[in-house]
């Protein structure tokens, strides 16, 4: 559920000596339905969901883990069988105080930008996310922090969704998926950088569930972990190679889970 990152802040520990501040920045909340999601949507999309044969959501993970709780901590897993993340006490508990954090930066497991269908739907369940997790979560502890869900396939949307959070100080990121059908660094999806860069606002990519390697979803999750890296390489090609850092000189990256030893052998290739 949580990588554990110190940061170099200098902080006073209760016997006078300096400590370190902790920041979790790849903290994963979830929600236990996506029925969750219904008081925050309009219509004509809020009757699609809150009916009994309607929407399934985006899609679930196609491997199977020997794990308790899957890939999270295995003590994080519930004991009613709901998602681990999905209870904010439990979260509290066993991360937020537990360690003492200075700060845990949440970013979601749902990908409005991963729909294929319905672009116009994918933006609306990407501003409910978005207020369902403020009411929900940021609400419920100063020391949580936001990533902005946006639906990438309609970048003017993404944008004003941006915009219209961006000036929350809770909200430090925007979130897209690693894999895209097309690299993000396009002329197409720049006004999501643009809202970015305006609202002083991380990109950060992450693997989503549909996350794919060069050759796809191969047949074992070994293959599939090991080669996902593939996706945010890819991704920091395309944003180079369309000039989206020379475009938007303010623009932040993150590139999330992907490790970060590819880099020097990725430059090294990447050259003139």
């Amino acid at each position: 559920m949580a990588e554990l990152v110190e940061l170099g802040v200098a902080r006073a520990s209760g016997d006078g000596r300096r400590g370190m501040s902790v920041i979790d920045v790849d903290v994963h909340e979830a929600f236990v339905s996506e029925k969750e999601l219904v008081p925050y949507l309009d219509e004509p999309w809020r009757s699609r969901v809150a009916a009994a044969d309607g929407w399934k959501g985006i899609g679930g993970f196609q491997y199977s883990f020997p794990q308790i709780a899957g890939v999270a901590m295995a003590d994080a897993a519930m004991e009613d069988g709901s998602p681990a993340g999905s209870d904010y006490e439990v979260m509290k508990a066993q991360l937020l105080d537990k360690y003492d954090l200075e700060a845990a930066i949440l970013f979601p497991s749902f990908f409005p930008s991963d729909m294929k269908t319905q672009p116009e739907f994918a933006a609306a369940l990407a501003r409910a996310y978005n207020d369902w997790l403020i009411e929900n979560w940021l609400d419920r502890d100063e020391r949580l922090r936001g990533t902005i869900v946006v639906a990438a396939q309609k970048p003017e949307a993404a944008a004003r969704e941006i915009d219209r959070l961006g000036g929350d100080p809770r909200f430090v990121q925007v979130g897209l998926p690693a894999s895209s059908s097309e690299v993000y660094g396009r002329e197409f999806f720049h006004p999501i950088f643009a809202a970015a860069e305006r609202n002083n606002l991380v990109v950060g990519f992450h693997q989503s569930n549909h996350t794919e390697t060069a050759v796809g979803h191969p047949p074992y999750y070994i293959e599939w972990h090991t080669n996902i890296s593939q996706a945010w390489q890819c991704q920091l090609v395309g944003l180079v190679s369309h000039g989206v850092f020379d475009k938007f000189e303010g623009t932040k990256v993150a590139m999330i889970e992907a490790g970060w030893t590819w880099v020097p052998s990725l430059m090294w290739r990447f050259r003139p």
